[in-house]
């Protein structure tokens, strides 16, 4: 099995470390990153309205948010039902994420998250205002109970 991750250092001296950065894996959930940043550049454009809705009861700005805070399945897959893996694709493409595949076989790589990462850190990656939306989202995922406990429980 192998597995690949790459650590920089946000500010400071921008250190980073990386073992198989560009090895192709199956993205798990961190494809609803790049599902939400297709959704965020497309509202930004005007051609989706993110109070539309998706699901029954739930509109395109909820599924955002559930995307990232709970890892909701139904969300992504009702966006690439509705506008297409290949949209959502291009788009993460379009971004500077070549290596990331989201239509047919997903695969991503560990560079390309920490690329997507840094940019929404450094806000290059979507307007001010969505980036501070999603960075806030990220951060409940990350400091909910659960998390913390399983994190706690891992050192």
């Amino acid at each position: 099995m192998t597995a690949g991750v790459v650590f920089k250092e946000i500010g400071g001296q921008g250190k980073q470390a990386s073992l198989n950065a560009d090895h192709q894996f199956y993205p798990a959930s961190l494809y609803k990153l790049f599902t939400t940043l297709y959704l965020a550049t497309e509202i930004a454009q005007g051609h989706i309205d993110p109070n539309s809705q998706i699901l029954p009861g739930k509109t395109i700005a909820n599924c955002m948010e559930l995307m990232i805070v709970v890892s909701d399945n139904n969300c992504p897959k009702a966006v690439a039902q509705t506008y297409g893996w290949s949209a959502i694709d291009s788009t993460a493409k379009s971004r500077g994420f070549a290596a990331t595949s989201l239509n047919g076989v997903l695969s991503t790589t560990p560079n390309d998250v920490a690329n997507f990462l840094t940019a929404l850190d450094n806000g290059s990656l979507l307007s001010p205002a969505d980036s501070s939306t999603l960075l806030a989202e990220c951060n409940a995922k990350f400091t909910a109970a659960p998390y913390r406990l399983a994190h706690r429980a891992a050192r």
